[in-house]
């Protein structure tokens, strides 16, 4: 048997959701499975006098002169009849064997729907050992499709495919006559066809007996899952295509293919270009562009979304309004309070976004600072300016270039100075612009070390 125990695929969670799963397992054992009343089915166990009566009826009891002789009506001995003063029959009380609770956890054939056993009997197990297989699996397939989509997605692909399934199980056992089901197996074949999927060109570090000897390998996710589900489908093939454990998790993979698919093909995953289908088309790694657009066009949509939320809670307000909000920007700016002045106006846009600054507004709180020769806070502004309007627009990258050399920022400075269209220039500005690039040279000239 092939045992995996890690893997190299590219994680970003950790296995919390998987770690939780086991515990869970470890739980339901204890509490249900461990005396094995799981097992335990009125159709399979018999009442101790029935199987006298069988002993009985078909001679095979070694001392029938000493039995007890059964009736319709109990059993009597009838030496003990004549010791007994009131004589007649003994009634003895022989009640139906009842289901235990544990029992009715199991996916039962043939006695309808169920629900509530589509997700309990995904925690139930036979054994110990039925017990600690399946969370060994669990774990390390656990480990792949978390730790690429983290635990609320995961948890709910794992009971997804443990639903699915078992709806699919008694659906196709409708009409049988008794059994049932148990195990985690099925869900985690689920997994094992996501993690197939998701990363083929990835390994498992696996534990092997070699020559009867234990040995660690390394095999690649395709093959190990090509070598489990071959032998499942030969042995499912070796008992007629019945219903088996081979089944159970066959069904399972045919519920956790489509899904691993589908998450792949919408970019709900990022595999990083190694999936089975990049793998495929020779298309590995930045060349490979399966679910990139699905994903690119989800997040527009998102965005739009919040963008029309955002425009719903908008408050409408009249143009009186608006003129007094603006106002109160103003009149602080005039007061010389423009820290004040700048957090009404941030204010207003956040709260109603057509509140963006007016260009005299701007144009005074950026002359206000610069009396105050608060330059790094101008630069900002003067960028917002340049941004929104286009009127005095040589005079503000003039101005902006002026602050960059205040700032002893020489090589900005002349950034600016090369956004600016010379032939637009009257004759007093290209004299400008000429000793405000001369300047900017002599300070580069006297190395002036520039701080960003």
């Amino acid at each position: 048997m092939l045992i995996p125990y890690s893997t190299d695929a590219p994680l970003y969670h950790y296995p919390i959701g998987t770690v939780g799963l086991i515990i869970v397992n470890v739980i339901f054992y204890i509490a249900f499975c461990s005396d094995g009343q799981q097992l335990v089915d009125e159709h399979t166990t018999k009442n101790p006098f029935v199987v006298l009566l069988e002993q009985h009826e078909n001679g095979n009891d070694p001392d029938r002169e000493n039995d007890l002789i059964f009736d319709s009506h109990g059993a009597h001995d009838p030496e003990w009849e004549e010791n007994e003063p009131l004589g007649g029959p003994i009634l003895i009380e022989t009640p139906e064997v009842k289901r235990s609770f544990a029992r009715h956890l199991n996916l039962d054939f043939g006695e309808g729907y169920k629900p509530w056993q589509w997700v309990t009997n995904a925690f139930m197990h036979a054994g110990i050992m039925h017990l600690v297989g399946n969370m060994i699996f669990l774990w390390v397939f656990g480990l792949v499709v978390e730790g690429k989509i983290g635990t609320p997605l995961f948890l709910t692909i794992y009971l997804g495919i443990a639903i699915v399934q078992s709806i699919a199980i008694q659906t196709c056992m409708w009409f049988a006559t008794e059994g049932f089901s148990l195990g985690a197996s099925s869900a985690i074949f689920g997994l094992l066809g996501i993690v197939a999927i998701w990363a083929p060109r990835n390994e498992f570090d696996t534990f092997v007996w070699l020559l009867f000897r234990p040995s660690i390998i390394e095999i690649p996710i395709m093959v190990f899952a090509g070598i489990y589900i071959s032998i499942n489908l030969v042995f499912w093939w070796l008992q007629n295509w019945q219903m088996s454990s081979e089944a159970l998790h066959i069904s399972g993979l045919a519920v956790g293919i489509p899904i691993g698919w589908l998450m792949l093909a919408k970019g709900y995953v990022d595999c990083e270009g190694y999936d089975i289908v990049s793998v495929w088309q020779g298309k590995e790694g930045k060349d490979s562009q399966v679910g990139r657009d699905a994903a690119k066009a989800r997040r527009k949509k998102q965005r739009e979304k919040e963008k029309r939320a955002a425009a719903a809670d908008i408050v409408p307000v009249s143009a009186d309004q608006l003129a007094a909000m603006h106002n109160q920007v103003t009149e602080a700016i005039q007061a010389g309070n423009c820290v004040l002045a700048q957090r009404l106006q941030s204010e207003l846009s956040r709260n109603h976004p057509q509140l963006q600054w007016r260009e005299s507004d701007l144009r005074l709180l950026i002359s206000a600072l610069l009396q105050q020769k608060e330059y790094l806070q101008v630069c900002p502004l003067i960028e917002s300016y340049l941004a929104s309007f286009t009127t005095h627009r040589v005079s503000m990258q003039a101005t902006m270039t002026k602050c960059m050399l205040a700032l002893e920022r020489p090589r900005a400075a002349i950034g600016v100075l090369k956004t600016i269209d010379q032939a637009t220039l009257s004759p007093a500005q290209r004299e400008t612009f000429k000793k405000l690039v001369q300047t900017a040279q002599q300070q580069i000239a006297e190395g002036v070390v520039e701080f960003q």
